[in-house]
């Protein structure tokens, strides 16, 4: 994990290897080498470890978010969504994930969706950039006195 953190991918993959030989149903060490490959852009082979990393820990809810934001990466956006509502589900308490959801839906342009994903954000915590991505939404609905509310609490 240290080699990870440290943004040597292939040596962390080699590592990792290493001990899904002994392990190879652990989870953690699955998702770590899934984001190693999708840190060198090899998102096939990421997207294949995550897969084996779901068969063997379908409650391991850095799987999902992990995913979701290598998806969100590659602009998979419908694919992103259900890995971030399986997240969402074990861990329901985590705003900035329904943030992340709220600016996935904008790009899709689904923005009462953004405007409700938002607004879980900001019943969780009233975080500045949380009001100013609901005032983007609001805006492209049409919603102008909502988008200048959400402004003035963002300032």
């Amino acid at each position: 994990n240290a080699l990870l953190d440290l943004g040597r991918f292939q040596q962390a993959i080699s590592d990792y290897e290493i001990v899904l030989k002994e392990e190879p149903a652990n989870v953690k060490t699955r998702v770590n080498m899934a984001i190693a490959y999708s840190s060198l852009r090899n998102f096939a082979k990421a997207e294949e470890e995550f897969a084996k990393a779901q068969r063997h820990g379908r409650t391991y809810a850095d799987l999902y978010v992990n995913r979701a934001i290598m998806y969100f990466e590659t602009q998979q956006y419908a694919k992103a969504l259900p890995d971030y509502q399986r997240y969402l589900e074990l861990k329901p308490d985590d705003h900035q994930i329904y943030n992340d959801m709220g600016v996935v839906y904008n790009v899709m342009g689904q923005y009462q969706k953004a405007v409700e994903s938002f607004t879980r954000a900001i019943n969780i915590s009233p975080v500045k950039d949380y009001y100013r991505f609901r005032a983007q939404a609001y805006e492209k609905l049409g919603n102008t006195s909502a988008a200048q509310q959400d402004r003035r609490m963002a300032q």
